[in-house]
C-alpha cells in the first residue's frame, strides 16, 4: 500500500511540471484560476504539516515541499504576470 501512494503522490508531483515550465516559458499563468491556485497551495502546505506531525515519510515531504514550490511559481506568475 505505501508503494501506491508513492506512485500518487509522483504522479501528482509531476503532473504540474508541464504547467510551471510553460508559465516560466511565457512569463504567465494565464488560463489558471487564483482561486484553484491558492486552495492547491494550502493543501500542499497542510499536507506537509500532517506528514511532518504524523509519519514523517521524507519522500512523501519532499514530494509535498517540490509540489509547494511549484504551486507558488504558478501563484507568482498568476499575479505577477510578465510583459513578454
Amino acid at each position: 500500500m505505501k508503494y501506491i501512494g508513492y506512485l500518487g503522490s509522483s504522479l501528482a508531483f509531476l503532473c504540474s511540471v508541464p504547467q510551471v515550465m510553460l508559465a516560466i516559458k511565457n512569463g504567465n499563468a494565464e488560463g489558471l484560476s487564483q482561486v484553484m491556485l491558492v486552495m492547491w497551495f494550502s493543501a500542499m502546505v497542510l499536507l506537509c504539516f500532517y506528514v511532518s506531525k504524523t509519519s514523517k515519510d521524507k519522500i512523501l515531504m519532499a514530494q509535498y515541499s517540490i509540489t509547494s514550490v511549484q504551486v507558488a511559481i504558478l501563484l507568482y506568475f498568476s499575479y505577477f504576470p510578465s510583459s513578454i
